[in-house]
Formats: structure tokens, C-alpha cells, sequence
């Protein structure tokens, strides 16, 4: 009897704190894969494919118009007519690793998409999410070339490296990037696929500016922090699952003599005769904890130029000095606007699907059905 009772305690206790795993280690629901058959997440892959942080930047971000005081629609998902020109079925896309342009379908483009932007080892409906918002952004970016071209591009409808997986990759480069694990990946990427090709993100009649991020600092930001335009649909949404995400919390350490050297680069010459201890004072903060601007010496430098500067992950940090050495102790990873990957993931796996996800990041837009 002892140790029937044993057994049920330990039983007991491996039942509740499995699901706790996922957090940490996103595996994705598959219905035909076990679990135990996938590849943990950071274990496996290279950090730098591991959601990229900052490839969901709408190509004309910095010119975002302000928006204010136009009514939100309430998100829902409808059927919609839309242009004949966002229903094209090809993609061209500049490989600006070699200058060449590639032209692919729809479905090609989505896919290759989802498997640069986001790991297979998430969720199935975090996967849909990525996918639609990618595939709004290349509708958008192709009606811009079609108005006005951008030489740069050569006549695509948008730019990529495949084999760096950054904005878009072939079939090719994901099999051979993820080896063993070619077909369970592709088949998961290929199932999101092809429900994200059914679905566009509208705003009063045309596609967004659906910007995406690795992860948050627990809060997505204003679109208008970054860019300095603001669009009611990119405005900042509690985002706490990232705060369990791998490595959500990095540290930055730099002696005084490499962060001098660093200012000096960017044309900032800190007074000589401070202590170190007093060369970053007051920090202005947005609403989400994102640094706004940061007190340097006599300057007043923003966040956004200090991460460039540091080399941090995201513009959500905090700076210490032990009486050696600076350390930048950092939160999420990214711009921090729009979908949040990890945080779409960590939605998934609480039970939403990809429209309550993309309802979240995106409030107010249009779902639309198009296919």
C-alpha cells in the first residue's frame, strides 16, 4: 500500500508540472508527431533563427502617418472585396545575398515566410498567426512597388535572403536546415500555410503595417515610440507570456573604457571629469517600460540609439555600474511592436487560436477572409 501511494504522489506530481515545460520548451501540438520525436527548442537551433527580432519592420515604417481619432473597427473575420491587384498569385522577391530576383506563388511565398520568421517547434495556431501577418505585409509592399517603385528593388515586390533565413527561404534551404527534422517541418509549416493563405489583416480597406517582434518586455510598444508615426492597430498590449520565454532577460557588460570608445563613435564626448558612477542619470520610460531616452553625460540620447550603440537585444533596459564595469540587464528582444512570436506562442498553448492571437497584437483590424 505504501508504496502504491508512493507511486500515485509522484504520478500526481509529473501530471501537473509537465504542462509547466511548454513554456520553457515549446514543443507544438502535432497530430500525427509525438512530442518526444521534436526538437527542443534552443537546444537544437542556433539563437539567431530562434524568431528573428527585428525582420517585421514594415518597409516604410518611418513614414507611419498619424492616425489618431479615426474609430477602430472591432476585429472580427468577414469576407471582403479587395482590388483585384492584392489577389496576384505571384511574389518577386530580390535575394539581395546574390541581386537575383526570384518569383514564386502565394503559397510558396507564405510558406518560406513562416519557416525564416519562426521556428516549427511552435504552435500550430502561433504558426498561422506569423504566416498571415507576413503574407499581409508582402500584399502591402507589392501594391506600394506596383505605385512606387523603389529602384533598389529591382522590380520585386520586396527583398529577402534565403540562405541567411531572414524575411523569406526556399523549401530547399529549411530541409537542409533542419536535417532530420526536414519532413516534420515542412509538413507543419506547409498545414499553417495554407490557412494563412485564406487571410488577409485590413484596416479601413487596405493591408496593415503588421509588424512583428522575437519578444516583448511583457508589454509590445507604440508603433509611434519607434517610428515616430503612430497607427491605431499598432499601439502597445499586455504581452506577460514573454516574460517566461528562453532567454527573455539578457546582460549587456561593457568596461568604461569600450563604452567611451562606443559614444566617442557616435559623437558623444562624456565630460572627463565625471565619475563614472554619474554617467547615466535620468531615464525616460514609455507606458510599456521601454526606454524613451536615457541622460548620458550632458546628452540626452534615445533608447532605440543606445541599443544600436550597445548591441542590446531590445531598448527595455536597465543600467548598472559595479564600480568596474556597466551592465545593461535587458528585456525581450526586438522593437518591440506589433505580434509579439513568442507571445503568440505562449497564447496558443493557453488555448487561442490564430484570430484571437492576431486580435490581441493587431486590435481593431479587419480579419478578412479573401480566398
Amino acid at each position: 500500500m505504501k508504496y502504491k501511494l508512493i507511486f500515485a504522489a509522484v504520478s500526481a506530481a509529473v501530471i501537473l508540472f509537465l504542462p509547466m515545460l511548454a513554456l520553457f520548451f515549446p514543443i507544438p501540438y502535432s497530430s500525427s508527431h509525438s512530442e518526444s520525436s521534436l526538437p527542443l527548442l534552443n537546444e537544437t537551433f542556433p539563437e539567431y533563427f530562434v524568431s528573428s527580432p527585428d525582420t517585421g519592420v514594415p518597409n516604410n515604417a518611418e513614414d507611419l502617418i498619424d492616425d489618431n481619432g479615426k474609430e477602430n473597427i472591432y476585429a472580427a473575420v468577414e469576407s471582403i472585396d479587395l482590388p483585384a491587384s492584392q489577389f496576384e498569385d505571384t511574389f518577386r522577391i530580390l535575394d539581395t545575398a546574390s541581386g537575383k530576383v526570384v518569383t514564386v506563388n502565394t503559397l510558396e511565398y507564405i510558406r518560406g515566410a513562416i519557416a525564416a520568421e519562426m521556428p516549427f517547434t511552435f504552435h500550430s495556431q502561433a504558426l498561422i498567426a506569423q504566416g498571415i501577418a507576413a503574407y499581409t505585409n508582402a500584399v502591402r509592399s507589392r501594391m506600394e512597388q506596383q505605385q512606387n517603385p523603389d529602384p533598389l528593388l529591382k522590380g520585386a515586390d520586396l527583398s529577402a535572403d534565403p540562405d541567411a533565413l531572414q524575411s523569406w527561404t526556399n523549401e530547399e534551404r529549411i530541409k537542409e536546415w533542419y536535417g532530420i527534422y526536414a519532413d516534420t517541418a515542412w509538413k507543419k509549416i506547409c498545414e499553417a500555410a495554407d490557412t494563412a493563405a485564406e487571410y488577409l489583416l485590413i484596416y479601413e480597406g487596405a493591408p496593415i503595417m503588421a509588424a512583428y517582434c522575437s519578444m516583448s518586455c511583457g508589454n509590445t510598444e507604440s508603433a509611434e515610440n519607434v517610428w515616430g508615426g503612430s497607427l491605431p492597430y499598432l499601439t502597445a498590449v499586455e504581452s506577460s507570456g514573454d516574460l517566461l520565454a528562453p532567454n527573455s532577460t539578457s546582460v549587456v557588460t561593457l568596461s568604461p573604457e569600450v563604452l567611451v570608445q562606443k559614444l566617442n563613435a557616435a559623437g558623444y564626448s562624456l565630460n572627463g571629469s565625471l565619475p563614472c558612477s554619474e554617467w547615466f542619470g535620468k531615464t525616460e520610460r514609455s507606458e510599456s517600460g521601454y526606454v524613451l531616452k536615457q541622460q548620458v553625460g550632458e546628452y540626452e540620447i534615445s533608447g532605440r540609439e543606445l541599443r544600436t550603440l550597445f548591441s542590446l537585444r531590445s531598448s527595455c533596459f536597465d543600467v548598472s555600474f559595479d564600480g568596474s564595469a556597466f551592465h545593461f540587464t535587458v528585456s525581450g528582444y526586438g522593437h518591440g511592436v506589433g505580434l509579439s512570436q513568442y507571445g503568440a506562442d505562449y497564447m496558443a498553448r493557453q488555448g487561442s487560436d490564430f484570430i484571437a492571437i492576431l486580435q490581441h497584437y493587431y486590435p481593431g483590424v479587419l480579419i478578412a477572409q479573401v480566398k
